[in-house]
């Protein structure tokens, strides 16, 4: 039987014109392709999720599951995180949702807040279900790099009863240049007297 066998590692160096290198990420242990110019293209680079169900988030807290692990070539331009999450609320609860995409090496609310996206119109005294979207597009990488965040609690429809309206942002800038392996995650924050279930998580890099 054939068998193919490759060495994870990390950014190969740029080849000759003409020529692209096929390598193995060793962060994320995906197969992605380095070109002549030294873009780096992959599809689905890095993933994670959580299928135990986790309550709460009357206050900030992190969200399982959620930890997207950045590759060891880093962010580049264009790159697009993407979080669904199925949540379920009470009538209890009112306040302006916050969601807030965090970059750090600890996956946990201590690390830094990028994008802090607040309902632009709050929730609503009712009890339902739903899907939430969340996104994080590298629009720039440099020691002044921005990303953009845009957070919809109705998934791809829009707004749901009982949940309100999202927002979308672009960030400060921050140095994003040397971040390969850190965690892009999300903490959520139902404010005061919120009730939550989150059923399901899933989180995806598409490179």
């Amino acid at each position: 039987m054939a068998k193919i066998t490759i060495l994870n590692q990390s950014t190969p160096s740029t080849p000759s014109s003409g020529y692209s290198v096929i390598w193995v990420d060793s962060t994320t242990k995906k197969l992605v392709t380095t070109d002549d110019g030294g873009t780096v293209r992959a599809g689905t680079m890095s993933t994670n999720h959580a299928t135990t169900q986790q309550t709460g988030f009357a206050a900030d807290t992190y969200v399982s599951g959620s930890a997207i692990t950045v590759p060891s070539f880093g962010m580049q331009v264009g790159q697009l995180y993407c979080w669904e999450l199925g949540v379920e609320k009470t009538a209890a609860g009112t306040g302006a949702i916050t969601v807030t995409v965090r970059l750090g090496t600890a996956g946990t609310t201590s690390d830094t807040s990028r994008c802090a996206l607040v309902q632009t119109v709050a929730q609503t005294a009712t009890a339902s279900v739903t899907m939430f979207s969340v996104r994080a597009f590298v629009r720039t990488v440099s020691a002044s790099g921005v990303l953009i965040g845009t957070f919809s609690p109705g998934g791809n429809s829009g707004t749901t009863t009982g949940w309100g309206d999202g927002d979308r942002i672009v960030s400060s800038t921050f140095d994003n240049s040397a971040v390969g392996g850190q965690l892009l995650g999300l903490s959520l924050n139902g404010n005061t007297s919120a009730s939550y279930t989150i059923d399901y998580v899933k989180g995806w890099l598409i490179a």
